[in-house]
């Protein structure tokens, strides 16, 4: 009579239970950095009057050219799609609350970051790269600073 026989050591492994979730949303969730308060030692800065003081933030956005499913696995396509990712950056992007924004890999600017940011109080500068490069880098200002 032939048995079968288990070659594989028996360990102790703990016991798993499946844990019921919702279906996960595709809707792209726009995340607002939260800046780590600095010592006031740890930042170099030249005293000036009262009214020169400025906020500048410098973004590189990714260009919408560059966004590929296959360079982001891990990210739901329907957050890649311009519509969720122009919703999430705006958000970002006025959620920071600066005087001067630079923006890296913007190729969406007569499109959409014009007149948007316009809407906004910010006045802006665009220079796109040379060559076949639909991106370049816009400057953001608000009016009178």
């Amino acid at each position: 009579m032939l048995r079968s026989i288990s070659l594989l050591p028996r360990l102790p492994f703990p016991t798993f239970r499946r844990i019921p979730f919702a279906t996960m949303s595709v809707e792209a969730v726009p995340i607002v950095p939260k800046f780590v308060p600095m010592k006031q030692s740890e930042i170099t800065s030249i005293n000036m009057p009262e009214g020169n003081k400025f906020s500048i933030v410098s973004y590189n956005i990714l260009a919408q050219a560059y966004v590929k499913s296959a360079f982001f696995p891990h990210s739901p396509k329907p957050c890649l799609r311009w519509k969720a990712r122009s919703q999430a950056l705006l958000t970002v992007l006025k959620g920071l609350e600066v005087d001067f924004l630079c923006l890296q890999e913007v190729d969406e600017y007569d499109s959409f970051y014009k007149d948007i940011m316009e809407k906004h109080g910010y006045s802006s500068i665009y220079i796109q790269r040379s060559g076949q490069k639909r991106d370049g880098c816009g400057v953001f200002y608000k009016q009178g600073r």
